[in-house]
């Protein structure tokens, strides 16, 4: 199990983003823009190998016996730490474009009811996967297929849900807890 592992991780790219955010990077890109066309050009080249060396290993054309799954968990971590460095910095130069701006707004209102998806998918996956007994069966065919289908119907609920709610039922609670008080939850009209 890579449970520490993942956790370890997770707690890794918090901290990046943390400090990306305590940095500025997000609200004045432009001045940072060399040290993410750096970052960029580094996963991307980091990600390539790990990438191909995951291809090899999983259809045995590497192939090191016993350590083939370890070295497979192992290259999947690391290429999904540079992965993501490779998949914020391409979205941060796309969000320079107005068309991508339009193209990639939907995606805003999953992010502000991000603790209410993230929830909700969980909630999905365990349905799935243990209440229809599919743990364990689910290919990359059908995992892409229930994605199509998940991310798009939580965009449409989430644009909706806020048109009439300043926050995710979740994020208010979240809110409410932090502040210590109920927060208003329904949009001034």
């Amino acid at each position: 199990m890579n449970t520490p592992m993942n956790i370890l991780t997770a707690l890794f790219m918090f901290l990046i983003g943390l400090y990306a955010v305590k940095r500025g990077i997000f609200r004045d890109f432009p001045s940072h823009k060399p040290f993410i066309k750096r970052v960029w050009l580094i996963s991307l080249l980091t990600s390539i190998p790990l990438s191909a060396g995951i291809i090899l290993l999983h259809l045995k054309i590497l192939n090191f016996g016993i350590l083939n799954e370890q070295l497979i968990q192992s290259l999947l971590t690391i290429s999904g730490l540079s992965l993501s460095f490779f998949y914020i910095s391409t979205i941060l130069f796309l969000l320079e474009r107005e068309k991508w701006k339009r193209i990639l707004h939907p995606f805003s209102y999953v992010g502000r009811m991000a603790l209410t998806n993230y929830i909700t998918q969980t909630i999905i996956g365990v349905g799935i996967f243990t209440g229809l007994g599919m743990f364990g069966e689910v290919n990359i065919g059908l995992g892409i297929l229930i994605s199509i289908i998940v991310l798009p119907l939580q965009m449409i609920l989430s644009y909706f849900w806020l048109k009439h709610f300043r926050f995710g039922p979740l994020e208010w609670v979240w809110r409410s807890l932090t502040y210590g008080e109920f927060q208003p939850m329904k949009k001034q009209l």
